[in-house]
């Protein structure tokens, strides 16, 4: 990818759009190219994958949940966070979800018809795995050129671009607002809640390692337990990756090593990240007294952060419904309608790319200013 700039921002202000009932006309692009698109070339792939997984199930399938979904999830996903889910949007057709919950039951839907919950299968395992290796090759040379915290810190953000849920791929970027080294506690445990697995998930990785090195923290990742959203980083994903680096002998493997051996590296896998709640309900427990920083990588985890408001790009952080429980740090590309807390003068309030082209960090306030 190379780096452009974004056209020059209107100061003349459109009379604002009707808001009501999500009728933003981006948000209305958005859905429609979701479901119109994407979640058909998805459950194309899951139809074909499942050839080799050892399930025989049609696109369609995946396509269109059955009537029966709110009771099926219900049977095979009776965690806190998933009850509660259903406990709130019971009596809701399908179709009348909120786009969020929509997505969640969808991908549930998925998880089903392919045995996930009798087989343990990860139905998006071909696909996340097809070039690890490559990926890894890849990673080892930025690992080599990644000089300082800061340069990894970056790569986190810039580690966005791979999302295999994308239909096609930015050809160029905006670097939006950079992150900064001021943004992390440098005196407390790194958290870093994962995206993608793969060339996102390694540079995930190279930041915990240069993190380290340079604080002496330690680091926990937090990932997810269910294959939720395509290409999410799963702690099955997770210990094959370290069988990986064991039979690996490069640099970067041995730091990765090293770094887990040594209990600095922890992988920690709560029911609560694969699951539709906002993060105004991240469980207390999760999160250690010793936690400093942060990081939520993407875009899911960015839209449940403020719970998938949509609102101008411009509206203050204070101004919004709903905030996490704990302040946050965001590294993400934009890949949907949700986006807040951004000036006037940097994007159009209204309009925006939503193609994955923009990078930004962002300090996300915790409700209450806590």
């Amino acid at each position: 990818m190379s780096a452009r700039s974004l056209p020059p921002v209107s100061f003349t202000q459109p009379p604002k759009p009707d808001m009501t009932n999500n009728k933003l006309p981006r948000y209305q692009r958005f859905v429609e190219m979701t479901k119109s698109k994407r979640l058909p070339v998805i459950a194309g792939d899951l139809a074909h994958d499942g050839k080799h997984l050892g399930y025989a199930v049609s696109a369609d399938a995946f396509l269109v949940p059955p009537h029966t979904i709110f009771a099926e999830i219900g049977t095979v996903l009776q965690t806190t966070s998933w009850t509660r889910w259903l406990d709130r949007i019971i009596g809701t057709e399908f179709d009348d979800l909120s786009f969020l919950d929509y997505e969640y039951g969808w991908y549930a839907n998925a998880l089903i018809r392919s045995g996930h919950f009798s087989t343990g299968i990860d139905p998006f395992r071909i696909r996340k795995w097809a070039n690890f290796e490559q990926e890894f090759v890849d990673a080892e040379s930025r690992f080599s050129a990644c000089a300082t915290l800061h340069d990894a810190l970056l790569g986190a953000l810039l580690g966005n671009s791979a999302d295999r849920s994308q239909i096609q791929q930015a050809a160029d970027f905006v670097l939006l607002a950079e992150p900064k080294l001021e943004m992390l506690d440098r005196k407390a445990t790194l958290s870093i809640v994962a995206d993608n697995f793969g060339r996102e998930f390694l540079d995930d990785l190279i930041l915990a390692i240069r993190f380290h090195q340079e604080t002496g923290q330690k680091i926990e990742v937090h990932v997810k337990k269910l294959p939720i959203f395509v290409s999410d980083t799963t702690i099955n994903d997770c210990d094959r990756l370290l069988q990986y680096t064991l039979k690996n002998e490069t640099k970067l493997s041995e730091a990765i090593n090293s770094l887990h051996n040594n209990k600095k590296l922890l992988f920690k896998c709560d029911e609560f990240w694969s699951s539709p709640l906002g993060f105004s309900e991240i469980p207390h427990e999760i999160f250690q007294a010793s936690t400093g920083t942060i990081i939520i990588k993407g875009d899911l985890n960015y839209r449940r952060a403020i719970d998938d408001v949509v609102v101008a790009a411009d509206t203050p952080f204070a101004d919004l419904p709903s905030l996490p429980r704990r302040p946050l740090l965001s590294l993400r590309s934009v890949k949907s309608y949700c986006l807040a807390g951004v000036g006037s003068h940097q994007v159009d309030p209204w309009e925006f790319p939503m193609d994955g082209s923009i990078f930004l960090a962002q300090e996300v306030p915790a409700a209450g200013g806590h």
